[in-house]
């Protein structure tokens, strides 16, 4: 059985190919394969498959077994952990009463690094994939908790550690009632499929240089459907770069997403330490079907949905339909803090909605050169308001009104 490596960000396993083979492979009845993920082992079969591979990355990452020549570790060699699923069967249902499956991140020995040291730690399911037709598959009712013993936050110089999903292709592959809390240490990614009625919980890990190497929540080309996001970090909904599949982003459909304060979930949490290069971020960006020779008009990224930010929105070439987005008002904002007003002055939070199809005409989208200076003056102004509203939830409103796309800047 022949896989591909749609199993991790398709750019990060392209990159590792070319280096090294950091694969821990895991199959139907938790056989092991390491190096590479292509095989001829069945693959995950059901929910107990799925469950012993599941306490099989726990063995792995917590092993200290030294291998070859460079005195690196099992786990180190071997840092992203892969759970193959088999290319022949349609659905695998999690049984609610085995839920949540836990990781925590005191697994991983404290003062370990993966080998190829670009890459994170990463505990990566591979839905099932075909090269000629991209099989129908539904994993339903999955949930997992990253987390720390306590719910305390990672050693500073601890190595960020990414769970991830990869399908091939949002038409029929779906992930449904999944929910996802990622503590203080796991970020979360998902590729090429659909997610459905889920609620993901997911707060950055902040390193010793007081940056965080992963998004909280990275989604390409897939479509998030009336599901509930929490989250403190970045968030970035992007398109795919791999090669015979689609590239013209994500979207986001009847759903919120919403900050929350990080000091709830994670005792003693780092915060970032505020430079022109360390902003939060909340990021989309797609292609235009109808531009790219598709005559689907109607692909919209964003649609019915609402988004609250920390400090920056940044949309390029994307379609918003009836949505709000909405700056994260709450004292715990680094926005407001005395550190990060110094950066202001010279990188104030901005909003940027623009046409990254460079010679294309932009269709009725918002430009930088246009909006971008306003967008910033409304940011502030709305949060010193509403900072004087105190306990008030009125808010002043900028609408952005054209012929194709109704958007409330709150």
């Amino acid at each position: 059985m022949l896989r591909s490596l749609l199993t991790v960000v398709v750019l990060c396993l392209v990159y590792a190919h070319v280096q090294g083979t950091p694969f821990a492979c895991c199959n139907g009845n938790g056989e092991m394969v390491y190096g590479f993920c292509d095989s001829a082992l069945p693959g995950i079969k059901d929910w107990d498959d799925f469950k012993t591979c599941w306490e099989s990355a726990k063995v792995h990452f917590s092993n200290t077994t030294v291998v070859g020549e460079y005195n690196v570790t099992l786990a180190e060699r071997y840092s992203i952990f892969v759970l193959v699923l088999d290319d022949n069967i349609t659905e695998i249902n999690a049984l609610q009463e085995e839920v949540p499956l836990t990781f925590s991140a005191d697994i991983i020995p404290e003062g370990s690094t993966p080998e190829y040291g670009y890459l994170p730690w990463e505990i990566s399911v591979s839905l099932p994939f075909s090269a000629e037709i991209c099989p129908k598959f539904i994993f339903s009712n999955l949930a997992v908790n990253f987390t720390l013993q306590g719910e305390q936050r990672r050693p500073p110089n601890a190595i960020n550690l990414k769970f991830s999903i990869s399908g091939c292709g949002r038409q029929t592959q779906r992930i449904s009632n999944f929910t996802f809390k990622g503590l203080g240490y796991s970020g979360l990614e998902l590729a090429f499929l659909t997610l459905t009625d889920s609620n993901l919980l997911a707060i950055e890990h902040v390193s010793a240089d007081n940056t965080s190497g992963l998004d909280a929540l990275n989604f390409i080309e897939i479509d998030v459907i009336k599901s509930s996001l929490s989250y403190f970090g970045d968030v970035t909904g992007n398109i795919g770069m791999s090669y015979g599949l689609s590239q013209y982003g994500s979207r986001a459909v009847a759903s919120s997403f919403v900050v929350v304060d990080p000091d709830e979930f994670v005792a003693n949490f780092r915060w970032r330490s505020p430079n022109d290069f360390n902003t939060y971020q909340f990021s989309w960006y797609g292609g235009y079907p109808q531009e790219s020779g598709n005559n689907s008009t109607g692909f919209v990224h964003i649609d019915r949905s609402t988004v609250e930010y920390i400090r920056d929105l940044d949309l390029g070439s994307v379609n918003v339909s009836a949505c709000t987005f909405r700056p994260w008002i709450s004292k715990k904002n680094p926005v407001f803090s005395r550190e990060h007003a110094r950066t202001i002055p010279k990188d104030p939070p901005g909003i940027q909605i623009y046409n990254m199809e460079m010679g294309l005409k932009s269709r009725n989208m918002l430009t930088k050169a246009t909006r971008n200076a306003e967008a910033r003056r409304a940011w502030l102004q709305v949060a010193a308001k509403a900072i004087k509203l105190a306990g008030s939830s009125a808010l002043e409103t900028l609408v952005v009104h054209n012929t194709s796309h109704n958007v409330n800047l709150i």
